[in-house]
């Protein structure tokens, strides 16, 4: 009876298996058992990044189903900021994936679990849809099993370390599904010219329709379908024309609704310009075009060799690079040939010709070449141009086998064992956020973002730490990544804002009042208008030596940011914070100094009303009666 049972499972989940074409059903499940061992242990991790701005902290997603016409209808990042925020060029609208995470909430409450649980399983059902495409392809053979181009490629790109960072970061949907249907799409397409069955074509639009709404990059494939039935089944120039053009159309339809929802379509007007939304902000035209051409060197590199990883390629882990080095020129020259090889393959018809095309056009839209991405690179942005890369691999490997017995075999375990290893050791870094950015940090020292996060990290945990002593280490560590974030970009506001709330807590432990206005001197120079120095110090003056705190508000007020910087309205209310305790006349003879010049700007500027200046003309009576009387 039990063998009868499991006789009877197996045969439904090959027809499961079969659903879009013939595999090999024992192929496929170990394929399948060797992606979920790898990925399985993502089920107890925590939502980490940009998790929050998507599903953990994203209002419409936590409406559940309620909240999928608000995610249908407005820019993706909308239900965490509460509303359209133009930070990065395009705006974002991925719509899909986070549909997916509204009726993921509905049913299971946002569990961190269940999220990655279903990346694992969308995962499988990718490697089986490649699997399944190339075998169309007529790249698939019964036995022996290395010999099967389809079933190659499709370890390689199930083993590939690049695609950790998409499948254990819960955010990295998008690109899942974007692949997943895209891959749908492909499959569709070569049905419908086998089948001349308009309902194969109709599968086919949905397909596309859904992997453009998982992320945009995905209308390459109006381009790859056409030029698939031309390498592959020998279509006539005319059909593919035709077939591209139908497909333009859709990516038209999405183009005009992408343009309604977020207002534009590449070039809105951006809220303010950082390195952290501009990588290439602090670069001259020659200086971006180089470290781009070293960038698309550096992703052929991680294909190749994947090794070092790191979730952060933010300014400066990438540096400013520049004609005069080597790296760049070979980019071009390397990327030349591909183009070459591209162009002379397809016009051809041969598979390399394909296969270097996916690769290329999947890689455009993320290569900062038309618009910036809001970074120089991303893991993750492989997900999908690595199709192309791995389709050549196996063949490579295959043709080596066929030319030398049990060579391509035995370098393709060697590939395959290596990948596995480095994508074991790279999952765990996924586990939640202390953990990413500690393993991020060994490779990725000089970037400003990621010393700011891994700052943050230590941050927190010391909050969390009882042992005073153990508590004043970390917060030290803390403070050496912030001033590190701050040394590579002395623009970053939220690293300086964390160097005056580190140096806080030192304080609070320590009591060295000298030591934390320097820091906060240092912080004030930089950013005056830092909301959390100008309330601790407000604390300072109920609790400190009144003299102390006199000199430090004389220091930084007048010397500082009157004399040297001429940063009047600063000046003045750094100044008036100390007027309660102050106790010698210099004190008050710089306060009514700057507030005279203070009034002579703004008077001239007429910038205040007539109640301000009623009042700072009270206050300056009153300075001037100090600054007499305290003689």
């Amino acid at each position: 009876m039990m063998r009868t049972q499991i006789y009877d499972f197996i045969q439904r989940m090959k027809g499961i298996v079969h659903l879009f074409g013939q595999v090999e059903f024992w192929k496929v499940v170990v394929l399948f058992a060797a992606v979920v061992a790898l990925y399985i242990r993502t089920v107890d991790y925590d939502f980490v990044l940009d998790d929050k701005l998507v599903y953990s902290q994203n209002t419409y997603v936590q409406e559940g189903w309620r909240g999928i016409g608000k995610i249908l209808t407005e820019e993706s990042f909308a239900g965490y900021f509460r509303g359209q925020r133009n930070l990065v060029e395009g705006a974002r609208y991925r719509p899909l994936s986070l549909v997916t995470f509204a009726l993921e909430y509905e049913i299971t409450g946002g569990a961190a679990s269940w999220a990655h649980l279903i990346n694992v399983w969308l995962y499988v059902l990718v490697v089986w849809m490649l699997y399944v495409w190339l075998r169309m392809l007529g790249w698939g053979v019964v036995a022996p099993w290395w010999r099967d181009v389809a079933y190659l490629a499709s370890w390689l790109f199930a083993l590939h370390p690049v695609h950790v960072e998409a499948v254990a970061n819960v955010k990295g949907r998008d690109e899942i599904l974007a692949l997943l249907f895209g891959l749908g799409m492909l499959i569709s397409v070569v049905r419908y010219y086998k089948s001349r069955r308009y309902g194969w074509l109709g599968g086919a639009t949905l397909c596309f329709v859904l992997a453009v709404l998982s992320k945009e990059h995905a209308v390459v494939l109006a381009v790859l379908a056409p030029l698939m039935l031309w390498t592959f089944f020998g279509w006539p120039f005319r059909r593919v024309l035709r077939l591209f053009a139908y497909f333009m159309l859709w990516v038209g339809v999405y183009i005009g609704w992408r343009i309604r929802v977020i207002g534009y379509f590449l070039q809105g007007p951006l809220e303010f310009q950082s390195l952290i939304n501009n990588p290439f902000l602090e670069m001259d035209t020659t200086e971006k075009w180089a470290t781009i051409a070293y960038v698309l060197l550096k992703y052929l590199q991680l294909l190749v060799f994947p090794h070092p990883l790191t979730h952060d390629y933010y300014p400066y882990h990438i540096r400013i690079h520049s004609w005069d080095e080597v790296l760049p020129v070979v980019s071009v020259v390397v990327y030349g040939l591909l183009l070459y090889w591209m162009w002379r393959g397809v016009w051809r018809r041969r598979w390399y010709g394909f296969f270097i095309a996916f690769y290329l056009l999947a890689l455009l839209p993320v290569s900062n070449i038309f618009f910036t991405v809001g970074t120089f690179m991303n893991e993750r942005f492989l997900f999908m141009p690595s199709v192309g890369f791995v389709a050549v691999l196996a063949k490579g490997l295959e043709g080596l086998e066929r030319r030398y017995r049990y060579w391509g075999l035995g370098l393709f375990l060697v590939i395959a064992l290596a990948y596995a290893f480095r994508t074991s050791t790279r999952i765990p870094a996924w586990k939640d956020e202390f953990h990413l950015n500690t393993a991020g940090i060994k490779v990725s020292r000089n970037s400003a973002r990621l010393n700011l996060f891994v700052g943050v990290s230590y941050f927190k945990k010391a909050l969390d730490e009882s042992d005073r002593s153990e508590r004043r280490a970390l917060f030290l560590r803390a403070k050496k990544h912030f001033i590190r974030a701050t040394d590579i970009y002395p623009e970053y506001y939220d690293a300086w804002r964390m160097r005056a709330g580190v140096a806080a807590e030192l304080y609070k432990i320590d009591g060295h009042l000298g030591e934390l206005l320097d820091e906060f001197d240092v912080v004030v120079q930089r950013y005056p208008r830092i909301p959390f120095v100008e309330e601790f110090i407000r604390y300072l003056l109920k609790r400190e030596d009144a003299a102390s705190m006199e000199d430090f508000l004389l220091r930084l007020g007048y010397n500082t940011l009157y004399r040297r910087m001429g940063n009047v309205a600063d000046a003045y209310r750094y100044l008036a914070y100390g007027e309660g305790v102050a106790r010698r006349p210099r004190y008050f003879r710089a306060l009514l100094e700057v507030l005279d010049r203070y009034l002579r700007e703004a008077q001239r500027g007429n910038t205040l009303r007539r109640e301000e200046l009623e009042q700072l003309l009270r206050k300056r009576e009153e300075y001037r009666e100090k600054a007499v009387t305290l003689n």
